[in-house]
């Protein structure tokens, strides 16, 4: 827990910083974006049990949403790979169908 918190606020430090380098990098944006879906994203929230019963159900499609790399280094059976970056209506609709 420790651990996870202290990569979370590094990787945080590393997105604050890199935007003052990237002006593409709207930081701030998804600071008030984060806020803002935080209460929906907690009332949708599954435990494993419940994620493990839904991935078995043939008509449930496994999204994982990491780089391709680390989808290559492991990942669920049977989930297809769409990284966050590469998120467009058009690659969503195509992986989705």
């Amino acid at each position: 827990m420790i651990r996870t918190l202290a990569l979370c606020l590094a990787l945080c430090a590393t997105a604050a910083s890199a935007q003052d380098r990237n002006p593409q990098i709207d930081y701030a944006g998804f600071q008030k974006l984060a806020s803002e879906v935080s209460e929906y994203r907690q009332a949708r929230l599954i435990d494993w049990r419940e994620f493990a019963k839904m991935a078995r159900d043939p008509d449930v499609l496994v999204l994982d949403a990491r780089s391709a790399d680390a989808y290559a280094a492991g990942h669920i059976g049977g989930a297809v790979n769409l990284p966050f970056t590469d998120f467009t209506a058009a690659s969503l609709a195509r992986v989705i169908g």
